[in-house]
């Protein structure tokens, strides 16, 4: 330990002059309160190092020492907490393991792993948690520099994503009225309420508009809608694939049904986007 022999105290460390060894077991104030306690085990060969830094770096606590691997562990007392501040910035804290194919993991006492997390090159999107005052949910929302960023669940092997309440989807409805080409954005409502004033056709967007209306898309992507015919006559709606893509099933609209439909993106490829809609009665 680095101290300053002129004017020294045992109890008040200043300056880093000479180099001394000095044993410890308690650094005090100046009332003589602890303000560290120092305390050792028998055959030692760990420890934890301070380290100052230069502008812009930060400083750092490290373990060190004979171990080739060295943990370093923060304990609160009781049921107190282990606080992370830095005033009223907000705080970052940097796992510098996360980077390409690197997981940094949260595990339980027995070393189990509870989470995972995994850094990318170049990274520009991520996952945010919020919580929530009262009446309202917690949030987890995509975040990142893209406009527009999906987020995938992904379970391994032949494993699904459950849930144990039911999935409640945001929906509205589009007007559509007579013979029209649909976007993937009217699509993506969920509802397409038509008025047609006779005979109509709805056509699906070209395959190329669909997958690039959907953020990352992939092969299998899939979603389904429904149209629901309100003519006020006896005026059949017939869905149409757009350029690119497959229809299959029943495709039309009698007068006063309500009809799904399901498409299924089979192609991503620039040029070589498709999909298949399928008519289910």
């Amino acid at each position: 330990m680095a101290l300053e022999l002129k004017n020294y105290d045992p109890a008040v460390m200043q300056g880093a002059n000479i180099g001394v060894a000095v044993d410890l077991t308690d650094i005090t104030d100046n009332n003589g309160n602890e303000v560290i306690e120092v305390d050792g085990v028998a055959s030692a060969v760990n420890y934890i190092r301070a380290t100052n830094s230069a502008t812009g770096d930060p400083a750092e606590f490290s373990a060190q020492g004979d171990d080739t691997n060295v943990g370093l562990s923060l304990l609160g007392k009781g049921t107190g907490q282990i606080i992370v501040n830095n005033g009223t910035d907000p705080v970052q804290i940097k796992l510098m393991g996360a980077a390409a194919g690197f997981n940094n993991e949260i595990v339980d006492l027995n070393g189990n792993e509870i989470l995972q997390l995994q850094g990318v090159a170049s990274a520009v999107n991520e996952v945010s948690v919020r919580n929530a005052a009262t009446g309202a949910p917690p949030i987890v929302e995509v975040t990142g520099g893209d406009t527009n960023i999906s987020l995938r669940l992904t379970a391994k092997g032949t494993g699904v994503i459950q849930t144990t309440q039911p999935l409640v989807h945001e929906m509205s409805q589009t007007a559509v009225t007579d013979t029209a080409t649909l976007t993937i954005a009217q699509l993506l409502t969920k509802i397409i309420d038509g008025t047609p004033t006779a005979a109509a056709t709805y056509t699906l967007p070209t395959a190329a508009n669909l997958v690039g209306g959907i953020a990352n898309a992939q092969v299998g992507d899939s979603f389904s809608f429904y149209v629901n015919n309100k003519s006020g006559g006896a005026n059949t709606i017939t869905m149409a694939a757009g350029t690119g893509g497959t229809s299959d099933g029943t495709l039309t609209v009698a007068q006063d049904v309500i009809r799904e439909f399901l498409i299924i993106v089979t192609n991503v490829t620039a040029s070589s986007e498709a999909y298949f809609v399928y008519g289910i009665v």
